[in-house]
């Protein structure tokens, strides 16, 4: 790569290579005239004096001239370079005049030169890969045909028809990315379910590699829209919300098939689901519960004492004292330590 880290140059700032040009000129010469007039005041001979003018002048448009033309020469090594295929090259851009506005014209070129140089590249790795892949299957199909392995029946002649199909299908995208890029034909977006594709191509892998599986959880399914609960027996609903074995708090709570679960309002306790029979009791389906039988115990006036489930009593209040608590309740009530 041409290097591109250089300062400003002489007359970089001048807009106008013609401008330039006439100031190489004037300067040139003031440096003449003034080399010239020093040496005759100090004495010395007008032969060389006039030598020595000649010679600061030629420095002076070395200097300036510099500058102006070092990003033609920059541009004449470049281009050999991309010749050759290296289109990395970059030229100095700093000048303001004819030359700068070239310079940078040729360094977007070399820019966009190579990005398509890289698209070509990864153009034809991908097709490559996009081709070996129906190929494989199509050989490793036939090679089972000739040995004898598999028979050549209906499934097999459709699986091989199907990879033609998709290499005939890769050659006319390659026709229609050509047409693309040459703006013959326009982009048409289009909505396709990613597991048919995924589907399609894990078939045509199959016959080369065997253990290739689709996982059908790996694609994120939609959730079902949210819908309230049908009518629920006021009787049931009642029952819904926290409840106490002990002093540790339990949360009821209905699901939508008319079964209830039980689960701790906080760490891991105890928590189960319960299937509705129908006769407002409920059967313990998982977990520590399975198979126990959950119901609601009433007073004499209706209201709920408390939920029987198995050996446990679960209360509305912690130790609750009307309420059949295994081992009784404190007749001063429940308290903490200290």
């Amino acid at each position: 790569m041409a290097a591109t880290g250089q300062g400003l140059r002489p007359l970089d700032r001048v807009r106008s290579i013609k401008v330039k040009l006439g100031l190489v000129v004037v300067s040139s010469v003031a440096a003449t005239v003034g080399a010239i007039f020093a040496s005759l005041v100090l004495g010395v001979h007008a032969r060389w004096a006039f030598a020595g003018g000649l010679l600061i002048s030629l420095a002076v448009i070395q200097v300036l001239a510099h500058g102006m033309t070092s990003p033609l020469r920059q541009m004449v090594s470049a281009t050999q370079a991309m010749a050759d295929g290296d289109y990395s090259q970059r030229v100095t851009a700093t000048a303001q005049d004819e030359v700068g506005i070239m310079a940078r014209s040729f360094n977007t070129m070399a820019a966009r030169l190579e990005q398509t140089e890289r698209q070509r590249r990864e153009l034809v790795a991908n097709v490559s890969h996009e081709l070996r892949t129906p190929i494989a299957a199509l050989r490793a199909r036939l090679e089972n045909l000739a040995d004898g392995v598999e028979e050549l029946d209906l499934a097999a002649v459709a699986v091989m028809l199907a990879s033609t199909e998709r290499l005939a299908a890769l050659v006319n995208q390659l026709l229609r990315l050509s047409q693309f890029e040459s703006g013959a034909i326009r982009i048409d977006r289009q909505d396709f379910t990613v597991g048919e594709v995924i589907g399609d191509a894990t078939a045509e892998v199959a016959p080369v590699r065997a253990e290739v599986r689709i996982v059908a959880e790996a694609e994120p399914r939609i959730p079902e829209p949210w819908q309230p609960l049908p009518e629920v027996d006021p009787s049931v609903l009642e029952l819904a919300g926290p409840w106490y074995w002990g002093t540790h708090a339990f949360a009821l709570r209905l699901g939508a098939d008319g079964g209830v679960s039980l689960e701790p309002l906080a760490g891991s306790g105890r928590r189960s689901r319960f299937t509705a029979n129908g006769d407002g009791t409920w059967t313990g389906r998982e977990g520590y519960y399975a198979g126990e039988l959950l119901k609601a115990v009433r007073r004499p006036d209706g209201t709920v004492s408390h939920l029987d489930l198995g050996s446990f009593v679960f209360t509305r209040q912690p130790y609750e004292e009307e309420a059949p608590v295994p081992g009784g309740v404190d007749p001063e009530g429940w308290r903490g330590i200290g």
